[in-house]
């Protein structure tokens, strides 16, 4: 676009704005918010009409409200502050996202889906993914948002994502007590949450002491009666998704049996039988029901680095090659890990400071040798061994961008190899 139109278009917008703030000649009143929080402003049904498909409806004779000379329209689900953001954009074209509250902005983002405003829809939240920390710190609003108050197709693949790369971030999060039932109806049925199942339970019973009417003490020891059958009718909706069968006999006494008021008879009786008589097989349906995946198994990593790891990968997906030779010559279609390999080292406490290191020189990404070895000596793991004695391993940054850890060598005690595979079945909510 030239200098000389996008000086026009910018013209247009602020003399469009301003028909709006002076109300010149305007011919609908519009009262947004309700109670206290209310607003009315004076629009004009041609320009409202021509940027809505919404208001298109809404404002034509059918449907509209006439009082004197004004048609009157009443949103009472779009607060002021949303609303008048939305008009500025729809006769101006033109928002500024980052002086407006994210909460607001959310708030606006909801309303696009009712006032048919896509670019507007994606726009915010072509910025939500610029502050995704900020998305991250409230990611329960995040996912009730994409799931129940729009067709926001880009934030349910971000929601999706996140659960599977970092299971714990809703489990977890400050605001997991006030997620919709219906969404915790879907959370719980996904067969590749890989949340440990006892961490699952807790959050449950978080979410419904809260969700109680009025909320209970955390402290179970001073309940009455009368405490556990509020509970019981709040979570009975909930257990046939809890996969008791994988909470180890520890967990079962400290977390389950306190309140195995809350749990049908039937299947406590079941779960008693389970612990401690395994030989007996389970009658109740809850614990014959498919069952859900469990995180993997490793002495090493956790699910953090294991996301971490995943993390890693993601960065950088280029064109495949092999050593320099034309993959068309190949037989095969091979992804081998050359220009885009890495090595890392995982913190144990903190994640977030492992250290990875990407490969400079590819022809020396990964290297034929005994055990393990990337680079030129990078990461050169020794599994075998001379006279009964183990040979060193290496870290020696030369074909990678850094060391990975101090100790230029080691010896390796055990080691372990995981296949990552891509999934490709994702289902979208």
């Amino acid at each position: 676009m030239s200098c000389l139109k996008a000086g026009l278009l910018k013209t247009l917008s602020k003399d469009l704005c301003l028909l709006l703030e002076e109300a010149i000649e305007y011919n609908v009143l519009i009262t947004a918010g309700t109670g206290d929080n209310t607003k009315t402003f004076k629009a004009h049904t041609v320009i409202l009409r021509s940027r809505s498909a919404y208001f298109r409806n809404a404002l034509s004779d059918t449907w509209a409200k006439k009082e004197s000379d004004h048609i009157v329209f009443t949103k009472p689900n779009i607060s002021p502050e949303a609303f008048e953001v939305i008009l500025g954009y729809i006769y101006g074209a033109t928002i500024n996202l980052p002086a407006i509250d994210m909460l607001v902005i959310l708030e606006i983002l909801i309303a696009t889906d009712e006032l048919c405003l896509t670019e507007l829809a994606d726009y915010i939240i072509e910025h939500l993914f610029n502050n995704k920390q900020w998305m991250r710190e409230n990611f329960i609003l995040i996912y009730q948002t994409a799931f129940l108050k729009g067709s926001f197709k880009n934030l349910q693949l971000f929601c999706i994502d996140i659960i599977e790369k970092t299971p714990d971030i809703i489990f977890k999060a400050k605001d997991f007590t006030d997620t919709d039932p219906k969404l915790l109806t879907i959370l719980l049925g996904q067969s590749n949450l890989l949340t440990p199942e006892i961490e699952v339970w807790d959050a449950l019973l978080k979410w419904g002491m809260s969700n109680t009417s009025p909320p209970l003490d955390p402290n179970y020891k001073i309940w009455t009666q009368e405490s556990f059958q509020n509970l019981q009718e709040i979570l009975q909706q909930f257990i046939p998704f809890i996969n008791f069968t994988v909470i180890s006999s520890s967990d079962f006494y400290y977390k389950i049996i306190p309140f195995q008021l809350i749990l049908p008879s039937d299947l406590y009786d079941d779960l008693l039988k389970f612990h401690l008589a395994p030989q007996i097989n389970p009658t109740h349906q809850f614990l014959r029901s498919p069952k859900r995946n469990q995180p993997f198994q490793s002495i090493f990593i956790n699910n953090n680095h294991a996301a971490w790891i995943m993390s890693q990968i993601d960065y950088n997906q280029p064109a495949i090659t092999y050593n320099g030779n034309n993959p068309k010559l190949l037989p095969y279609d091979l992804k081998l890990l050359t220009s885009s390999s890495f090595i890392f080292s995982l913190n144990k406490t903190n994640v977030g400071q492992s250290i990875v290191s990407r490969v400079v020189n590819y022809s020396k990404a990964i290297r034929n040798s005994h055990g393990p070895s990337f680079g030129n000596d990078d990461l050169w793991v020794k599994v075998t061994c001379v006279r009964n004695l183990p040979l060193p391993s290496f870290c020696r940054p030369r074909s990678y961008e850094r060391r990975i850890f101090d100790l230029e060598q080691f010896h390796v005690e055990d080691y372990e190899v995981f296949q990552v595979i891509k999934k490709t079945n994702v289902i979208y909510l």
